[in-house]
This record gives structure tokens, sequence and C-alpha cells, in this order.
């Protein structure tokens, strides 16, 4: 027996707000709307309930007890390959921010278009919330998300052209905030 369409995509939605239940934006307020803003501009690409639900749930395992393993289990393996190639390695959570998003760049020349993807939806997420000034980062934090986030996009750009012509836009007005903040 086969299940209705968006049956996945709705299980999906049930763990990544489980998953993030009581996290927090780095600007604020609840975690999940990331992987809800994520999953909406992914659905705008594309209808593939597989990728839609990887953009879900595209954090979970590094911000969460899910596994790739449970993932497989409950969504099977192009859902967990594709969340297995959006989350950072283990070696990497030392790293600070920047650190990784440089070797986020190295990891997506190679990624699947699936996972590429989702990586631009998720970037423009993270760069339109910087965008809006209220997380309180440096000028200095702020410049060099921008910088490795571009080189991440530059990289999966091919994927999906109208997402990242929507972080271009986005990354525009995190340029803008950075100069305001440098002036004033």
């Amino acid at each position: 027996m086969t299940s209705p369409p968006g049956a996945a995509v709705a299980r999906a939605v049930e763990l990544a707000e489980r998953a993030h239940r009581g996290q927090t934006r780095r600007g604020g307020g609840p975690y999940i709307a990331h992987p809800r803003e994520v999953a909406e501009a992914v659905a705008q690409v594309t209808g593939d309930e597989d990728v839609l639900c990887a953009a879900w749930l595209h954090d979970v395992v590094e911000d969460s007890a899910v596994s790739l393993s449970d993932l497989t289990r409950m969504f099977g393996r192009r859902v967990s390959g594709i969340v297995g190639e959006l989350t950072d390695r283990p070696e990497w959570e030392a790293l600070d921010t920047l650190e990784r998003k440089a070797r986020q760049r190295d990891e997506f020349e190679d990624a699947s278009a699936e996972a590429k993807t989702v990586k631009i939806a998720d970037q423009w997420s993270n760069v339109r919330s910087l965008a809006r000034g209220t997380s309180g980062d440096t000028v200095a934090f702020l410049a060099g998300y921008l910088a490795t986030s571009r080189a991440v996009v530059e990289v999966c750009r091919d994927a999906a052209p109208m997402l990242a012509e929507r972080f271009d836009a986005a990354a525009q007005d995190l340029e803008k905030l950075i100069e305001e903040r440098r002036d004033g």
C-alpha cells in the first residue's frame, strides 16, 4: 500500500517540530521557522517529496538526537542521503561557524543537485535572517558569514538558479546592513 501524496512531508514536518521544540534562532524566535522557510522556498522549485522532506529535516541530525539511521528507517535512503549531505561532519563540531562554512563550500562542490537546492534555500534563509539585524553579531562575523555563504551558494547555483537569485537579493540586504554598521 502506498502512502497518500504529502504523507511523508507531513511526517517530516512533525519530526522537525518535535526535534526543534524549544530551540531558538540566533536572532530570536522559534527555530522551526527556519526549516519551514527553507521548505517553502524549496517547494517553489520542486514538488519532489523526498527533497521537501530533506528541507524540513536538514538540521535535525546536527541539532537533536535524531540520527541518519533514524531518518533512513522513517523516510528511506534517499531522504537520509540528502540530509547526510547537508549535515556537517562530526569532526567539524569544534570549529567556529565561519570555519565550518568554509569547509561546507568544499563539500558542496560534489553534492547532489537535491542537496545543493536545499543548501541554497538554507543559506538564503540564514542570510535573510542576519540581514534583519536582530542577531547582535559583529560586523566582522556578518561579513565573514556573507563571504562564506556566497562561496557555498556559488558551487550550488546551477542546481536552483531561482533560489540562487533569491539568495543574491538577501546577500545585498546583508551587505547594506554591514555597510551601515561600518559607517555608523
